[in-house]
């Protein structure tokens, strides 16, 4: 899909410009080892990574026939993730402020559009000083409907006035891809080791790292001066 007017990108957080995916596993591990049920890697990546909260406490409990409430679990998930980020926080992804400074050089903006919380766009990006860099922050309170339905990509095209070829979206999970897509978005997919064997046939490209993303972009797309 060309992009001859191409203007902004559209970050996804969690695994695309933090490195955090791994530790979300852990979290739901510690989270379902209280109620007796173990969630191994190969499930974590085949069904959750990548997906919100909400939707992970909803499958798990179905997946496991646990006693406790979605709610429940949602905040025990949440206490869990806002522990380890007192604790240590979240590494960017190694080429995050390159590629934020690659964009600024070539006239794009840039949003964070994620199916976390703004709470958590905060906590995350706030210590690594990154909140400036992005001209809107699109999360989970924002829209009715999470990824992967397109709410916060069309929420994130309006609040930049942009129509949704002149924007390109950044994701790492297939669920991202997902809500990219349906609302219109070509989208760059980034793997993880954790997201590796998602379905990313959607993809207007696939790339190894955030610099082989900037790079295709370099190659494919006219962009501004």
């Amino acid at each position: 899909m060309p992009l001859p007017h191409l203007k902004a990108v559209l970050f996804d957080m969690d695994g695309t410009l933090v490195d955090s995916e791994g530790a979300h596993w852990q979290a739901w591990v510690r989270v379902l080892r209280r109620h007796g049920a173990e969630l191994d890697e190969a499930t974590y990546r085949t069904h959750h990574a990548g997906m919100p909260t909400l939707d992970n406490a909803v499958d798990v409990q179905r997946r496991y026939a646990l006693s406790a409430t979605v709610d429940e679990l949602v905040q025990a998930k949440v206490d869990e993730t806002r522990a380890h980020i007192a604790r240590e926080g979240y590494p960017l992804q190694p080429a995050t402020r390159a590629t934020l400074d690659w964009c600024h050089a070539h006239g794009l903006r840039c949003a964070v559009v994620t199916g976390a919380s703004q709470e958590a766009i905060h906590t995350v990006l706030g210590p690594h000083g990154l909140l400036a860099h992005f001209d809107t922050l699109v999360g989970m309170d924002d829209v009715p409907r999470n990824k992967p339905f397109p709410d916060c990509y069309l929420l994130a095209l309006d609040r930049l006035g942009l129509q949704a070829g002149e924007a390109v979206a950044f994701e790492d999970s297939q669920h991202g891809l997902a809500a990219a897509v349906a609302a219109g978005v070509p989208a760059i997919a980034i793997p993880t080791p954790i997201s590796a064997e998602h379905d990313f046939s959607r993809a207007t490209a696939i790339c190894t790292d955030l610099v082989a993303a900037t790079d295709w972009l370099t190659r494919h797309r006219t962009l501004p001066r």
